[in-house]
């Protein structure tokens, strides 16, 4: 006699279901912990620093609008940058090269340049300061907003604050 094969079936049940969801979340995690490449949660402030951001070009209209006192957050991440210290002002020119072949200079008209310094709280390692787990360097890009002002600037100065963090 010959013994009859049982035709066994592979069920998908709940237990599958969440195994795969919390697969799919560890992996998305996992990518942005890697291509952000951000720590994790708050970071021990080793001293505070000055950050010097100057934007360019602002609308006049805008440019009142950075106020001393505010609280200072990176537009991409909401992460905290700090307080803002100071705020300055200049005219916008733009350079280019004339008809003769000179170098130009011309005042744009209803723009300013806008300079802001926030004092923030940084992390030191072998490398220079890092803010929010991103090494500080002169000439990068930030994008910093306030409860009124939101902007996109370069990093033009980088100093060691009087006070130092405990």
């Amino acid at each position: 006699m010959e013994q009859e094969k049982k035709n066994i079936r592979q069920r998908f049940n709940i237990i599958d279901a969440l195994l795969i969801i919390v697969l799919i979340v560890l992996l998305v995690l996992i990518f942005f912990k890697i291509r952000d490449n951000r720590i994790v949660g708050r970071t021990s402030a080793d001293a505070e620093v000055l950050i010097k951001i100057e934007f360019s070009p602002v609308y006049d209209e805008l440019k009142s609008l950075a106020e001393v006192g505010s609280e200072a957050y990176d537009l991409k991440t909401g992460d905290p940058l700090g307080e803002i210290t100071d705020v300055s002002y200049t005219d916008y020119y733009l350079e280019g090269i004339s008809q003769s072949g000179e170098k130009a200079t011309t005042r744009i008209p209803g723009m300013s340049a806008v300079t802001v310094t926030v004092r923030s709280s940084v992390s030191k390692s072998e490398l220079g300061s890092k803010l929010n787990g991103k090494l500080l360097t002169l000439g990068n890009e930030i994008a910093l907003r306030t409860s009124f002002f939101s902007g996109t600037g370069k990093i033009i100065s980088i100093v060691q604050s009087d006070t130092e963090v405990a």
